[in-house]
């Protein structure tokens, strides 16, 4: 309920394209840093459940470049 949970994110190809770059959206709205491990892990918190418009789950997104546009309408 209270966010800033640690989210362990597992993929592919992820990089590090510097500092504040690498995002984690979460219902296509709220974003939050993350921080890439290595080429198949990141990590980053979550938001609280109060940025979530009312829903008590999130959709997660990850953006390594930071130029994440949601395709939401």
């Amino acid at each position: 309920m209270s966010g800033f949970t640690q989210i362990l994110v597992k993929g592919k190809n992820f990089v590090e394209f510097g500092f504040g770059k690498a995002k984690c959206i979460f219902n296509g709205t709220f974003e939050t840093n993350a921080t890439v491990t290595d080429s198949t892990t990141l990590y980053c918190d979550s938001p609280t459940l109060e940025n979530s418009n009312g829903d008590l789950w999130y959709n997660v997104s990850v953006s390594l470049d930071g130029e994440y546009k949601s395709n939401a309408t």
